[in-house]
């Protein structure tokens, strides 16, 4: 028993010598929690980001793992997470950060002309729009990216580009603006597009009528596959059993040929 007291006794003592030079160590290294935040405002696109938003909040804490990182964490007035930065405030660095705002109002009345001129003329845009000024635009800020993003209002052709100025850090970075990509926000993904032509196809092989008759009555089911030179084939099938077959020309919206089961 005796022997068991000494060593707890002898860890307790390990614990606070252990506790005591760390805390000698943060009084040493004189960094504070404000020190931290300022380090990360220090950020050009943080700051700007902040500094269009009215009653932000920061608070940071020392993560006390091998690398003497402090989190920072920004907030806006509804509490609504802002952005958050990992930071080292005795060697001045920020490793790594997010930024989750937009531009404000003034500043996207300040990139719409600059915007607006540039898709207007742009080569790329010209190739793809024989008149971009005939058309309405909408423009916002992708502080994620770091570019602009503009939306060109056409319909079922709209458009949608990623324009990044030099230096654009922050939306208030407006010089020599270069297009980064071209978005189609009418293309679906290539399974939608998938399942949008079988459903098709299915529509247009039971507009045949000795198909529709074929399967009258019928508690069928339906197995769709691409065939050669872009033609399509609908099997109808009662259980294991086919009814009909049906091969078709899905983007004339025509049948082929089909055949009907005994």
């Amino acid at each position: 028993m005796k022997r068991l007291f000494r060593f707890a006794l002898a860890l307790t003592l390990v614990l606070v010598v252990s506790s005591a030079a760390r805390s000698a160590l943060k009084a040493q290294d004189g960094v504070s929690e404000q020190d931290a935040i300022d380090l990360a405002l220090t950020n050009p696109i943080l700051a700007s980001g902040l500094g269009q938003i009215d009653g932000w909040t920061a608070a940071a804490y020392d993560t006390q793992n091998a690398y003497h990182i402090w989190r920072v964490q920004f907030w806006d007035a509804d509490g609504e997470d802002l952005g958050w930065a990992d930071v080292d405030p005795a060697l001045g660095k920020i490793y790594s950060f997010e930024a989750h705002f937009s531009a404000s109002e003034a500043q996207r009345d300040a990139a719409y002309p600059l915007l607006r001129e540039f898709i207007d003329n742009a080569p790329d845009v010209l190739a793809l729009v024989e008149n971009p000024s005939a058309y309405n635009i909408w423009v916002d800020w992708d502080g994620w990216n770091r570019w602009w993003g503009v939306y060109v209002d056409i319909g079922e052709d709209s458009l949608a580009l990623a324009i990044r100025f030099d230096n654009g850090l922050t939306p208030d970075d407006l010089t020599n603006p270069q297009l980064v990509s071209v978005y189609f926000p009418n293309v679906v993904s290539y399974e939608e597009w998938q399942s949008m032509a079988q459903s098709a196809a299915v529509s247009v092989a039971f507009r045949t009528q000795a198909i529709a008759d074929a399967v009258a009555g019928r508690t069928w089911t339906t197995q769709v596959e691409r065939a050669d030179d872009g033609l399509w084939r609908v099997i109808f099938l009662e259980g294991e059993t086919p009814l009909a077959e049906v091969l078709l020309d899905n983007a004339m919206q025509t049948v082929v040929d089909y055949s009907v089961g005994e």
